[in-house]
């Protein structure tokens, strides 16, 4: 970075200012300009000002020894920004003044006296001359235009008489279109176009100038060096932009007598020229700003075209010198004395010039991108675009393609109605702004690829023209040299495509003439073109060109197609062809039309080779990766399918074998297994004469089972049956013995935790089996044989285990809860065990840093209990993806409950899951609520849409949820209308051995819950309900159990055709919606099951639930096909499907509760071990400074240093003497500041603090901006809320200057204020205070800090005794007791930790400072 040079010039007297006896007011003296106010006295201060420049240059006298010349402003300014240019940079001299000032002759001289322009260009090619490597070559263009009122006109080229369109690009910035840039070869090139640029440029007399340049004037010289590296054979290319600039003068319309048309010209003048004042005030004021207040102020370059054109070189890319030209008469004081700030203002300016190299080459690429693009864009509407006769893009729109007319008259009509009139303008105006665009691309990437022989040609055309228009005005010019032109060729080559269409058309392998090889890296011959991959062989293929004609020639045993078949022989390639290499690189092979071939006769032919190479009609933009995958599996469908036949074959013989197999092994089990049952037959054969000892028994004497029901009524049968059944449900649930029982480990359980400060609680409750509260596995009766036989839903008991520091409940068993005991008794004593033998804080899972020691590590057994369930799978959520893989993971998640919720106060995962017995894991997402459908509506068959209330376990409603359910009978129309909603499928079976049992419970908690659902039927036409209808949401219907009773009544026979028995059924389950489900569950998904399926629920996507009142759209279609069975039929008559909405719960209402009894922490520790119990308040607010000082700093989280404070606070009260001296402080550790300050009523004081700490370069104190008391009170406690943001009572002391005394090797910085207790307005202190009251204020010292951003900010409370004015405050018996070596009875101390963090903007810090200790004394420190 460098600044702006500015160099100042006073000119001689002209004759206007001699005739009126002008004196000079200008005084130089080295590079000091002092202006003399002809107004002011001599001894004024305003008589005279002084300025500083690079270079101040006294022309104001030739005959004067200090005289500065042409040659001497050239020599100082012009020669260095000349080496700039060698170097690369963009350069640019501008001069600025008053009309009438020098400027045009300072820039361009006269004849005799040559100016900066033309002895730059003289120069440059004088060097160039003097080049003698022949590895260095040079170009030099040249432009010439003039901004005549805010209207750019080129100079050099008689043709473009009109205003040229300023434009600006991304890469190259603001620039003229259509200005010429011409070639010249010797200084004399340039030396005439100026002088003809001169003579067209607008020039005017008046009253203060003769010819007065009333336009400004930019002269541009690009300046390329061309180098060639002999190593490397490449050439680098240097390209700098010089731009000499001639500024108009200001002036005022009284002094110039500007009237008409010269009056316009001022006016536009003095506006172009403010705007540039502007700008470089804003640019100054950038650069003036400090890092910390820097933000992106606006700066008006394009208020004016002149700014806008030179915005690289204000501030930009450029290395920029300014000439302030001035008058040394008094008569233009106000003039001179504005050019001098203007030109003070312009040496702040920063600018950032690098060094211009290859550019050329990617401003081409891009440009050669955007065409293809802009021309792709047209293409696709519909638009030709070609080149006219004179160099412009013409676009016509083309009819459709022939395809089109086709089409049924009544879908043209339903485009034609669409298709509105503002949609067709909307088009046109997009066609005409992307031509627009091509064409100004274009015009760039011609202008860069011109050749310098081109650009030779056209300076001579343009010179032809020129010497032709100047010869009808009488004006002579010399003639040019024309060198010969050549031009470029195109290249054919291969575009890759890719799967992702973001990757496709990004690689572009050129085929050069003659050989073109393609392999791999690995190959002998170095190959042209190299791949990667499977199936590429070392030497693939080549490409051979001949004359444009491109022939593919393979290698053998390389796979290749071209056009999805196989290629084994030479072929030739045509623009479009699709070229297959090995299996996975897919190219579009691209040709150029040979250059003597028609337009027409170019499309006949491209749209010929499309025909024959896609018989689908495929355009050249549609050949994407998608289409040459389609086309090769379509060319080579033959060989796959007899490659499946053969594979059918081959699995078939592997089933055949597998099965004799099977057979033999079965045979061989059979054998056996009859082998063994006739070993026991002759074993019972052995054993039955046993059994002859019992013969003589009548059977009368042998009572069994079935005798003792054969002689039982049917009645009595049932009769026992029913007291056998209720006996089994009933004789194990005794409460009273399970509460009983288990109420001493609840007890216990509930003691420990509160001991170790868990954030847990237990209780016993009691759990009821209903359909919307189903219990957990592990409270489940294990044996549910005859659960149809159950005369109520079963209950359990329970352990409630509330966890308000996670915000989860969980329930336990009462075995889990006695197991969990034993733990909790382990951890119990071994923290036991550790407090006795040292007085540390008790054991605990995750303690403070900065307080808990490390403990011995626990016994192995202790390790394996915490760490038990620490080795549980974990999900890491950073890895979830969306759609279907992110739903299965969070799916696993619930079931594994293995991750923790995010919004849990405490993000520990070891100290709340990691193996304390204490907690249990939580899932991810929480049930909302339940819901169930029928499907009675199936069998007739009538589509129906429910409107069901999401019920949670406690009874409330959560929501309601929109379920549409409907038989699928004519599955090809069906499948034809829902191809775009059907999500999944899936087939079932029912089999009539396991049929579900259908529960009571269910249907009659159902049944009560029918108040909640409205019942409605919708019966269509059409038993097909199209998506949009099921969305509409205007003709929702419900049911609770839809008509159960009467499909119930439905006998086998009675069966619909499309439930006959053994037939495949389909029906469709939709979920439509979710309404009312509360913004606290985010990511809302439902899955739904029927009673008896043990497998995978069906699943929704999961929703995002942010805006409160908004439906949940799900639309999930689920086509499920069922073989019809009895037990079907039986389940859809009378059982539901269970649907089941979860949600990731935001907001626990435990949170709250767990937040407010902060963090958990073992057992109390000694008291020794605590930090003392002092108040700690808020900083005071600054009065000056507002709400602003105490605001959290915008600093980011990296901690840069710490730094301990040793703090001393003393009042001051006015002695006898006339000194101020330390009042007494009691110290006592009873006291809630540690210290009470004894002060004497009416006294004068102030207020002293002491700051010290180790020394260190990063922590230099500047100085103390405020102190600030405040908040005077009769209590610790401070009220620290205000209404309005300022504080009541807060004084801002008056500062006396801070010292920095020497005390040992520490830092030292103190600082007194002036403290007039009266201003408070408070009567605590202005009176003597009562027995036993104690007086409070708080005081902050906002510290400034050197590279700090924010003021360190020292706050205290102190507590106070006013007595009366002649009370004895027993200094002298206290030092006569304990001597000088006693604690100091005059000051309180604090500890303060300061950090310094690293700020947003680099170089700068902000501070953070808090109170850590307030001891009575630190020797030790």
């Amino acid at each position: 970075m460098s600044s702006v040079k500015v160099a100042v010039r006073v000119r001689p007297f002209n004759s206007r200012e001699i005739a009126r006896d002008s004196k000079c007011i200008i005084e130089m003296s080295g590079n000091t300009t002092v202006i003399v106010n002809p107004k002011a006295p001599p001894g004024n201060k305003d008589a005279a000002k002084s300025f500083n420049f690079d270079f101040s240059y006294w022309s104001h006298n030739p005959s004067d020894p200090e005289f500065s010349s042409q040659v001497m402003v050239y020599k100082d300014i012009g020669e260095e920004m000349l080496q700039h240019a060698f170097d690369g940079y963009n350069i640019c001299i501008f001069a600025y003044g008053q009309t009438g000032a020098g400027k045009s002759y300072t820039m361009m001289g006269r004849d005799e006296d040559q100016g900066i322009i033309p002895n730059i260009c003289k120069d440059l090619f004088r060097r160039i001359r003097q080049t003698t490597s022949d590895d260095l070559k040079y170009s030099v263009e040249v432009s010439y235009m003039e901004i005549y009122c805010e209207r750019v006109r080129d100079l050099l080229n008689p043709k473009n008489k009109g205003n040229l369109r300023v434009r600006e690009h991304p890469a190259l910035g603001p620039y003229v279109e259509d200005l010429s840039k011409l070639a010249v070869t010797s200084y004399q090139d340039i030396y005439d176009l100026i002088d003809e640029g001169n003579k067209a440029r607008t020039v005017a007399a008046t009253n203060m100038n003769e010819t007065s340049s009333r336009s400004h004037a930019v002269f541009t010289i690009f300046f390329t060096q061309q180098r060639h590296d002999q190593t490397t054979d490449l050439m680098s290319e240097k390209v700098s932009k010089i731009s000499l600039v001639d500024l108009a003068g200001s002036e005022r319309a009284d002094s110039t007598g500007a009237k008409g048309t010269r009056l316009k010209e001022g006016a536009n003048i003095n506006k172009s020229l403010t705007t540039l004042g502007k700008v470089i005030s804003a640019l100054a004021e950038i650069a003036s700003k400090s890092k910390k207040s820097k933000k992106a102020d606006f700066i008006p370059y394009r208020d004016s075209v002149l700014t806008w054109l030179l915005r690289e070189n204000l501030g930009g890319n450029s290395k920029t010198a300014m000439i302030a030209a001035i008058s040394p008469a008094d008569i233009n004081y106000d003039e001179t004395l504005s050019t001098l700030r203007y030109a003070d203002r312009a040496k702040q300016i920063v600018c950032k010039a690098v060094v211009n190299e290859d550019a050329n080459a990617k401003l081409i690429r891009e440009l050669k991108e955007e065409i293809l693009k802009l021309r792709e864009l047209l293409k696709a509407e519909g638009i030709e675009v070609e080149e006219g006769p004179d160099g412009r893009v013409v676009y016509e729109k083309k009819d459709p393609p022939a395809t089109e007319e086709n089409a049924s008259p009544q879908r043209k009509k339903s485009e034609a109605e669409v298709l509105s009139p503002k949609l067709s303008r909307a088009a046109t105006t997009i066609a005409e702004e992307a031509v627009d665009q091509l064409q100004a691309s274009e015009k760039l990437i011609a202008e860069l690829n011109e050749t310098w022989e081109e650009k030779l040609k056209r300076t001579e055309q343009i010179r032809v023209q020129r010497e032709a228009v100047f010869a009808e005005m009488g004006v002579a010019v010399k003639e040019g040299i024309t060198v010969g032109v050549y031009s470029p060729k195109k290249t054919p080559h291969l575009v890759n495509l890719n799967e992702d269409p973001n990757l496709s058309e990004c690689l572009i392998y050129y085929i050069k003439d003659g050989v073109t090889r393609l392999g791999t890296a690995e190959a002998n011959v170095p190959q042209d073109i190299q791949l990667c991959g499977s199936h590429i062989l070392s030497e693939h293929c080549i490409f051979e060109n001949t004359d444009g004609v491109i022939c593919l020639i393979p290698h053998r045993e390389a796979l290749i197609y071209v056009n999805g078949r196989e290629v084994t022989e030479p072929i030739i390639l045509k623009t479009g062809s699709r070229v297959i290499l090995g299996k996975n690189h897919v190219f579009r092979f691209s040709a150029p039309s040979h250059p003597g071939q028609p337009l027409e006769d170019k499309e006949a032919v491209i749209n010929k080779e499309m025909t024959t190479s896609d018989p689908a009609g495929n355009d050249a933009e549609n050949v994407d990766w998608d289409f040459a995958q389609c086309e090769l599996l379509e060319k080579q469908g033959i060989d796959l399918k007899a490659e499946m036949q053969k594979r059918l074959v081959a699995l078939e013989e592997q089933f055949r074998r597998e099965k004799e197999h099977a057979d033999q092994q079965f045979e061989e089990q059979r054998k056996n297994y009859e082998a063994r049952i006739d070993a026991l037959q002759r074993q019972v054969e052995e054993q039955s004469v046993t059994m002859s000892m019992y013969s003589s028994y009548t059977p009368e004497d042998f009572h069994n089972d079935e005798d003792i029901f054969e002689c039982w009524s049917a009645r009595e049968v049932g009769l026992a049956a029913w007291a056998f059944r209720k006996w089994k449900y009933h004789q194990f649930t005794s409460l009273r013995d399970d509460l009983w029982g288990n109420a001493i480990f609840l007890k216990e359980a509930n003691a420990i935790s509160v001991e170790l400060r868990k954030k847990v609680q237990f209780q016993f409750t009691l759990l009821t089996d209903t359909p919307y509260s189903p219990l957990p596995a592990e409270l489940a009766p294990r044996d549910d044989a005859d659960d149809e036989y159950r005369p109520s839903a079963p209950t359990v008991v329970a352990v409630e285990v509330t966890d308000t520091k996670n915000g989860a409940t969980h329930y336990w068993t009462l075995e889990k809860l006695r197991h969990r005991l034993e733990l909790m008794r382990q951890i119990y004593n071994m923290n036991e065990s550790l407090c006795e033998e040292d007085e540390a804080p008790p054991l605990v899972l995750a303690p403070p840093p900065a307080l808990a020691q490390a403990p011995p590590p626990p016994t192995p057994d202790i390790l394996q209990c915490i760490s038990a369930a620490a080795q549980q799978t974990r999900l890491s959520l950073a890895n979830l993806l969306p759609s279907r893989q992110r739903l299965e993971l969070m799916r696993e998640m619930y079931h594994n409950e293995a991750e923790l919720s995010p919004t849990s106060p405490d993000h520990n995962v070891e100290s709340v899951t990691g193996g304390d017995p204490f907690y249990d894991r939580f899932p991810w997402f929480r049930m909302v609520g339940r819901s169930f459908v029928y499907l009675s509506n199936l069998l007739y068959p009538v589509p129906l849409i429910h409107k069901v209330a999401i019920v949670n376990e406690k009874g409330d409603v959560k929501g309601y949820l929109r379920v549409a359910v409907q038989a699928v009978i004519d599955a090809e129309k069906n499948n034809a209308e829902f191809a775009a909603g059907v999500k999944q499928s899936a087939k079932i079976s029912f089999d009539d051995d396991v049929a579900p049992a259908r529960r009571k419970t269910l249907a009659s908690v159902v049944d009560k819950n029918n108040a909640l659902n409205l019942e409605e039927r919708i019966d269509l036409a059409d038993s097909n309900i199209k998506i949009e209808e099921l969305a509409g949401g205007e003709c929702d219907a419900d049911s609770g159990r839809g008509d159960s009773s009467l499909a119930s009544e439905l006998k086998e026979e009675d069966l619909p055709e499309h439930l006959t028995l053994g037939k495949e059924f389909t029906f469709r389950v939709t979920v439509l919606q979710a309404h009312s489900v509360s913004t606290d569950y985010a990511d809302v998904f439902c899955q739904f099951n029927f009673l008896h399926r043990n497998e995978d629920a069906f699943s929704t996507e999961p929703v995002k639930n942010t805006i409160k009142n908004t439906p949940l759209g799900f639309y999930h279609v689920q086509n499920i096909t069922v073989p019809v069975t009895k037990s079907f039929v039986e389940y859809i008559k009378t059982q539901p499907i269970v649907f089941e909405v979860f949600g990731h719960y935001q907001q626990h209402p435990l949170h709250k509760d767990a937040k407010q009894d902060g963090p958990v922490a073992g057992r109390t520790p000694p008291r020794r071990m605590l930090p003392p119990s002092i108040p700690i308040s808020a900083p005071v607010r600054s009065p000056k400074w507002g709400a602003a000082s105490v605001a959290p700093p915008c600093c980011s989280s990296h901690l840069h240093s710490k730094h301990d404070l040793l703090v001393w606070f003393e009042i001051c009260e006015l002695a006898p003497n006339g000194e101020y001296v330390p009042a007494v402080v009691e110290h006592s550790d009873e006291l809630p500041c540690r210290g009470l300050f004894l002060l004497h009523q009416g006294i004068q004081r102030r207020i002293r603090i002491t700051i010290l700490h180790e020394p260190s370069g990063d922590l230099q104190w500047s100085d103390v901006r405020e102190l600030v008391v405040g908040r005077i009170r009769n209590s610790p406690e401070a009220n620290e809320d205000t209404a309005d943001g300022e504080e009541d009572g807060a004084l801002s002391l008056g500062l006396f200057p801070g010292e920095r005394p020497t005390l040992d090797d520490r830092a030292v910085f103190r600082f007194e204020a002036a403290w007039d207790s009266s201003l408070h307005g408070s009567p605590l202190l202005n009176r003597v205070s009562a027995n036993g009251e104690v007086v409070y204020i708080t005081l902050s010292a906002y510290l400034e800090v050197e590279n700090c951003a924010r003021p360190a900010i020292v706050t205290k409370d102190l507590s106070l005794v006013v007595v009366g004015r002649e009370a004895r405050t027993g200094r002298s018996l206290r030092r006569a007791l304990f001597g000088s070596k006693c604690a100091r009875a005059d000051r309180l101390t604090g500890v303060y930790e300061l950090s310094l963090h690293r700020a947003l903007e680099p170089g700068r810090y902000s501070t953070v400072s808090a109170l850590v200790w307030s001891p009575r004394t630190c020797p030790s420190w």
